[in-house]
């Protein structure tokens, strides 16, 4: 059921097809065949019941797992067995009405201390090979792939109003450099326009709306637009492939930004 996952999806930009990257396809290989094919791998897909599936998902939670490691293994399942409807290798998708386990509290976020932190500062920085590099992390705000791909051309150190530009990040396959890809900050950015657009046009309207209420309501937003894809998969009467594509796009864009906002960190 794996096999489906990485398979292509119609975008925005067409009906062309658009293949997830190879460490989304290493995390659901991790997801997949750690924890559902040793459960229900030998098993028809056709006579493979949701009861049964549920009972994959509740041993994950027993055994300590967190909510969005197994909601991220149910979305890749049912990812996989749309794609096999799709195909027609299937009749059916046992993963669509899926009740996964009771929400778990999530672990209280750590922070460094001040002792931590001038010990990070005073003492680990400096003695590291690449001391600048974290120092240019830390002041900068760069996730680890934007830093390791950081590259000349996009800094300027000698102008008026130093800057870096965010255009490209490090892209690695099984730990090793395979080469520049396109940041995640580029999207970020753009939905944090779209926000304070949002902000302002409030403001302008005598309407406060703080920024930590914003993002997070933004977020809800964004996790309950993958109820759309999932009413339709189970209302439409799919008696094409043109419908198949439709919903298989849903679902695929649906999850991409959720997995790219975060919007799973406000589970309970």
């Amino acid at each position: 059921m794996a096999e489906g996952c990485p398979t292509a999806a119609p975008s925005s930009r067409g009906r062309h097809a658009r293949t997830k990257s190879p460490n989304t396809i290493a995390n659901i290989r991790y997801l997949v065949d750690g924890h559902v094919r040793p459960e229900v791998g030998k098993l028809w897909v056709d006579r493979t019941t949701t009861e049964r599936l549920e009972a994959v998902f509740r041993k994950m939670a027993a055994a300590g797992y967190a909510t969005s490691t197994i909601h991220h293994t149910w979305l890749y399942l049912n990812q996989a067995c749309l794609h096999a409807l799709r195909q027609r290798r299937t009749k059916q998708n046992p993963a669509a009405d899926v009740l996964l386990p009771e929400a778990r509290p999530p672990k209280s976020r750590k922070s460094l201390t001040i002792e931590q932190l001038e010990r990070l500062l005073v003492d680990a920085i400096p003695q590291d090979a690449r001391p600048a590099m974290w120092l240019t992390g830390l002041m900068c705000g760069l996730r680890p792939g934007e830093l390791a791909g950081l590259r000349w051309p996009f800094v300027d150190i000698d102008g008026d109003e130093p800057s870096i530009d965010v255009v490209e990040r490090s892209h690695e396959v099984d730990d090793r450099y395979a080469g520049q890809a396109k940041p995640k900050t580029a999207r970020r950015a753009n939905e944090d326009r779209l926000l304070d657009r949002y902000a302002t046009g409030l403001a302008a309207r005598g309407i406060d709306y703080p920024r930590e209420e914003l993002v997070r309501d933004y977020k809800r937003t964004v996790a309950y637009c993958f109820v759309y894809p999932i009413v339709a998969a189970g209302q439409i009467e799919v008696t094409s492939e043109r419908q198949l594509r439709l919903v298989h796009g849903m679902l695929d864009r649906s999850i991409t930004a959720i997995e790219d906002t975060g919007a799973l960190d406000i589970l309970p």
